[in-house]
């Protein structure tokens, strides 16, 4: 004989079939996000970091007042508490979205892009490297908040460098840049640029950024620091 207690479980799911339909799914569907979540973190945690050292990331990147050249840069890698070093120029332009505003954005220039060895970029689509007169946008700049939300390889931004004078570059790629900030966070996106675009913009064909890797005790803060200092 079936106990009363089990027989008032089979009653009450019988005369109640759609909400208990609707447990089962409802329990179902958490079960199955929960283990999406899960799963997802474990191959993030297993991912990520490797994916981030294979760009080789800079232990440290210095900002000039004043720019310099490859003499620096070379002087800068003799140094025995230096791994690796790289001159880069980034410069802070503003272009004309769609809606007729003038947002900001930031770009690179790159004076190898075959030959990167710090904060090394991957290609997404499109050309890489970007032609002269081109620029290559990082992925998570194509938001609306950045003004780039309509935006797609082949389109033509007009930029206006520090010079004043009103310019039409074509967005020829896009790239993945572990080493930034995310666009969001940072309030405008990234743009990545040859020197011969540089120069075509007007800017000097030299350095106002160094990164670099320090030779040993990598995961250091304090001697990455040190050696920033000593740079």
């Amino acid at each position: 004989m079936i106990p009363i207690r089990w027989r008032k479980v089979i009653r009450d799911v019988s005369s109640n079939k759609t909400r208990t339909l609707l447990i089962l799914l409802s329990i179902a569907v958490g079960v199955t996000a929960i283990g999406m979540v899960l799963g997802s973190q474990i191959i993030v945690d297993e991912s990520l970091p490797e994916a981030y050292a294979a760009v080789n990331p800079a232990s440290g990147t210095l900002f000039a007042l004043s720019t310099f050249d490859d003499d620096m840069v070379e002087s800068i890698v003799a140094m025995p508490e230096v791994g690796q070093a790289e001159g880069r120029r980034f410069v802070n332009v503003r272009f004309l979205t769609s809606d007729g505003e003038w947002r900001s954005i930031q770009l690179y220039a790159v004076p190898n892009f075959d030959d990167i060895t710090i904060n090394k970029l991957n290609s997404e689509a499109g050309a890489f490297p970007p032609p002269e007169r081109t620029l290559l946008i990082e992925r998570d700049s194509f938001r609306d908040s950045l003004g780039l939300g309509d935006a797609a390889i082949g389109d033509t931004l007009i930029i206006e460098p520090p010079d004043g004078r009103q310019r039409e570059i074509q967005i020829s790629g896009t790239v993945h840049d572990l080493s930034q900030l995310p666009a969001f966070i940072n309030g405008s996106g990234y743009g990545y640029i040859t020197y011969d675009t540089l120069e075509w913009l007007g800017e000097p064909r030299d350095y106002n950024q160094v990164v670099y890797v320090v030779a040993d005790n990598k995961m250091d803060i304090d001697h990455v620091t040190e050696v920033g200092k000593l740079i």
